[in-house]
């Protein structure tokens, strides 16, 4: 029997097949900045952080609870850790640093088309901010309590806060992702514009809409914090778990965000007689 895609994914199996097959050669290269992916092996590491591509990450102060056995089963790709991350509104945990600072600064957008943030997220209800990634404190996926619990990616002092989600649901796993495609403009005054694409719990767009980023965060000099603020602000601390967290210096096709979209039989099309039966 030939397997197809859910019609929530509103694509075809041959459609997966035909981009698998030439859609990838067509991509323009990208550059991972972390994945983090922990598994219950990597505890004797700590506080490192391992990745895959890019730069390992570091795990900040109290770090004897950073590693969580939950995990997500949605939508994961194979090989996907058996360890999430715990945000740093845990006391046994303070999250996850990038090493180095300054990661996603305008230049680098423009010369690589755009910036990919994606993770699941497991959100417990609490916490004020809640940085999920945050680059300098600045560019952040956020569930805002005081803004009524949505989540949003927060381009600061740039186009300011682009609700993805409104209010998700706590105590449940959730995908999110947001691509940033730079429109090919030289930075004026600071900063750059391009389009945010938006994904929620599935690989088809959500939304897309025109926005700003600016050379704030670039200007503060500092790492990627995941579950927390670069620099630990409490207010920011976030209450749940994250994984697999990835950012890329790019700007991610639908079918290379990690997302893996669900295959599923359907009795309909695999009827005696059908075009799609099994010969």
């Amino acid at each position: 029997m030939q397997p197809i895609l859910r019609p929530a994914a509103k694509r075809s199996a041959t459609a997966l097949i035909a981009f698998l097959t030439i859609g990838s050669t067509l991509a323009p290269a990208v550059t991972t900045v972390f994945h983090y992916r922990v598994n219950d092996s990597d505890a004797a590491g700590l506080p490192t952080i391992p990745s895959v591509g890019g730069s390992p990450g570091i795990a900040q102060g109290n770090f004897s609870g950073v590693l969580s056995p939950d995990v997500p089963t949605t939508g994961v790709p194979a090989g996907a850790g058996n360890r999430s991350i715990v945000g740093s509104n845990d006391p046994a945990s303070e999250g996850v640093n990038s090493p180095a600072n300054a990661e996603l600064t305008n230049a680098a957008i423009i010369a690589e088309g755009g910036f990919t943030y994606e993770c699941w997220f497991k959100w417990f209800g609490g916490g004020t901010v809640n940085s999920i990634i945050d680059y300098a404190g600045t560019e952040k996926f956020r569930i805002n309590t005081g803004a009524g619990g949505n989540l949003d990616m927060n381009f600061d002092s740039g186009s300011g806060a682009q609700v993805l989600v409104n209010a998700p649901t706590v105590g449940e796993w959730h995908y999110i992702a947001m691509v940033f495609e730079h429109d090919g403009e030289p930075e004026s005054n600071g900063q750059i514009s391009g389009t945010m694409t938006g994904y929620y719990d599935d690989n088809v767009a959500t939304d897309t809409v025109a926005v700003t980023k600016d050379d704030f965060g670039d200007s503060l000099n500092r790492p990627i914090g995941v579950g927390r603020h670069p620099l630990g602000f409490g207010g920011d601390h976030f209450d749940g778990l994250v994984y697999e967290p990835r950012v890329t210096l790019g700007a991610l096709a639908p079918f290379d965000l990690l997302w893996v979209p669900e295959l599923v039989e359907d009795p309909q099309l695999l009827a005696p007689g059908s075009a799609t039966e099994s010969s």
